[in-house]
């Protein structure tokens, strides 16, 4: 939801100065105080429309996190992170502005971190090795996605069940008891 919003308001920002460049430039092409305002208008189409270029590219797009048997792999707006499951030393929730569930990790720990949008990072990767998720950008119940983590971080034995039926059932059930 928050996202189709994002992209909704930088739909019509593009959209009003593309408009009301158009307008001045029909105005009075031949009067130069109308040029100024035009250009600077046109401007700032493309600057809110190069936002849209990014999400059409791929580049800016919902996120997601993937618990696999190897390790966790969030996907930001903006951003990737993939920290391997022995990297993590634990993990908490915290709020910052807006719940957020961490899997903190080693500080030598080996992350693959990548930006993709460096003009409109509205998401950002962590200073640290870790996995932040922001839980007001998930359509998942932060509770959940918390003891789903911490469950995974506490029982190294489960971890090879990930990806199967089996993680799904545990999920919905709400068996997330270490043990």
């Amino acid at each position: 939801m928050i996202f189709s919003l994002l992209v909704g308001m930088f739909a019509g920002l593009t959209l009003f100065f593309g408009m009301a460049a158009v307008d001045y430039f029909r105005a009075g092409p031949d009067v130069p105080a109308k040029q100024i305002p035009g250009v600077l208008c046109a401007l700032a189409a493309l600057f809110f429309g190069s936002f849209l270029v990014l999400v059409a590219a791929g580049r800016f797009r919902r996120g997601e996190v993937r618990l696999s048997p190897e390790g966790i792999r969030h996907r930001g707006w903006s951003y990737t992170s993939f920290l391997p499951w022995t990297a993590f030393a634990g993990g908490k929730a915290t709020f910052r502005g807006t719940p957020y569930v961490l899997a903190i990790a080693y500080a030598n720990a080996p992350w693959e971190r990548k930006q993709y949008a460096p003009l409109w990072r509205i998401d950002r990767l962590p200073p640290k090795p870790m996995i932040a998720v922001n839980c007001a950008a998930f359509a998942i119940d932060r509770t959940l996605l918390y003891h789903f983590i911490m469950f995974y971080l506490d029982n190294p034995a489960a971890r090879a069940e990930l990806g199967t039926e089996r993680s799904l059932q545990r999920a919905r059930s709400g068996e997330l008891r270490s043990g």
